[in-house]
């Protein structure tokens, strides 16, 4: 059976719409869901911010000031080192992506074997970086929520 040049024309473009078109949905769907996880952690953040108000209700001791912002300051310091870290993983992640892509390397199983284990340590050591930031940024939101209320 021989099919028109317009009958073929037709049928891509209507393929490539169809495919937009289910692309957005899943976008917009995963957005949906998304946006319904960040406001989860923030929940269960809220609950432990009422630790560090507990300790401002017993009697201050000498220095606690001071001691706070030593540990903001560790904090600050913290999520600075995470976030150049994470950003030094990033860059050689792009470059193991490269290499792994390579001729030399693609064509070698056991370097591609090598180069592949250490993307995927890398990747292992970005969500632990991750997590390190996320729990410094949830310590500091804390020690700011209770500076704003007193």
């Amino acid at each position: 059976m021989e099919y028109s040049s317009l009958f073929v024309t037709l049928m891509g473009i209507g393929t490539v719409f169809f495919g937009l078109i289910c692309i957005i949905f899943l976008t917009m769907a995963m957005g949906a869901i998304l946006k319904g996880k960040e406001k989860t952690p923030a929940v269960a953040a809220a609950a432990p911010a009422a630790a560090p108000e507990k300790t401002g209700d017993q009697p201050a001791k000498a220095g606690y000031g001071k001691e706070q912002r030593r540990r903001r300051a560790e904090l600050r310091a913290k999520i600075k080192a995470c976030e150049d870290e994470m950003e030094a993983c990033g860059a050689r992640e792009v470059e193991l992506d490269n290499e792994i892509n390579s001729p030399e390397v693609y064509n070698d199983p056991d370097l591609l074997r090598q180069k592949s284990d250490e993307l995927s340590d890398l990747r292992f050591h970005q969500e632990e970086l991750f997590a390190a930031w996320e729990k410094a940024m949830e310590e500091q939101e804390q020690y700011e929520q209770a500076a704003g209320e007193e």
